[in-house]
């Protein structure tokens, strides 16, 4: 089994993989001021609490959109497992055309959802990532990456309003979703919630319709539970597909040609 590491601006995914099948995923927090030993901390205690043996992870797959951070958990994937990380990029590996104009641009989460959604459906497809930022990404027919949109993920947009409004609250646990918003927080809590679907599902037909093809939808992040109900496309939601993704990229990359 390997280990997979997907780092974002807010948090960092730590799964296990053993090849399509999920062992565990967990998410701890970002923060650029940690060093690489207390990384190294982060990493055995999320393999202790998932009763998980350091011994038996064969090699680790990590992908990073955040490049200050990228040699620090290198390092710390060093400590912990006796090896450094294959580190994904785009324009460094070719499990999946990238058909953009600057592919060693493409963020390595889009890949990592690409090469995962490409295992859950055959292409067309369009893949959905609800996170820090919320991502939607295309593949064509030929099963190669055609580009996407990048927009505020749920967290982001509501801490711009916080930021900027002060009248308006955090959301709380529990607040009742309706379009017809009674205070602040309900008004907040549906806002957020059907805004994100109705812009998904808008997206959607717009590259549909670039496309000139229906195509199959994936979704993926920490926010897709909450938006998906609220979507009229049908959408397959899997919490792992950029860990499946990686497990995919790594062992191509490995000769395990997949």
């Amino acid at each position: 089994m390997i280990a997979t590491l997907d780092v974002t601006n807010s948090y960092i995914s730590i799964g296990c993989m053993d090849r399509d099948r999920e062992i565990f995923l967990e998410r701890i927090s970002t923060n650029l001021k940690k060093t690489d030993l207390e990384y190294a901390v982060d990493l055995l205690q999320t393999f202790a609490v998932r009763k998980t043996e350091i011994s038996e992870v064969e090699g680790c797959v990590l992908s990073s959109v955040v490049p200050a951070l990228t040699s620090v958990i290198s390092a710390s994937v060093r400590r912990v497992f006796g090896s450094a990380p294959y580190v994904v990029r785009a324009d460094r590996q070719d499990l999946v055309p990238i058909w953009i104009d600057q592919p060693e641009n493409l963020g390595a989460n889009l890949l990592a959802d690409a090469a995962g959604a490409l295992l859950l459906a055959p292409p067309p497809l369009i893949f959905i990532d609800f996170g820090t930022a919320t991502t939607l990404g295309v593949i064509g027919p030929e099963g190669a990456y055609r580009g996407g949109v990048i927009l505020p993920g749920v967290h982001s947009a509501l801490n711009a309003l916080l930021g900027n409004t002060s009248q308006i609250p955090n959301t709380a646990p529990g607040t009742v979703l309706t379009t017809l918003g009674k205070n602040s927080q309900e008004s907040l809590t549906g806002g957020l919630t059907f805004g994100n679907a109705g812009m998904a599902d808008r997206i959607i037909d717009l590259c549909e319709d670039e496309l000139g093809m229906k195509t199959t939808h994936v979704a993926t992040g920490r926010h897709a539970k909450r938006i998906l109900p609220y979507l009229t496309h049908e959408v397959i939601e899997d919490e792992f597909l950029a860990l499946k993704g990686l497990s995919r990229l790594y062992y191509h990359e490995k000769g395990g040609r997949r």
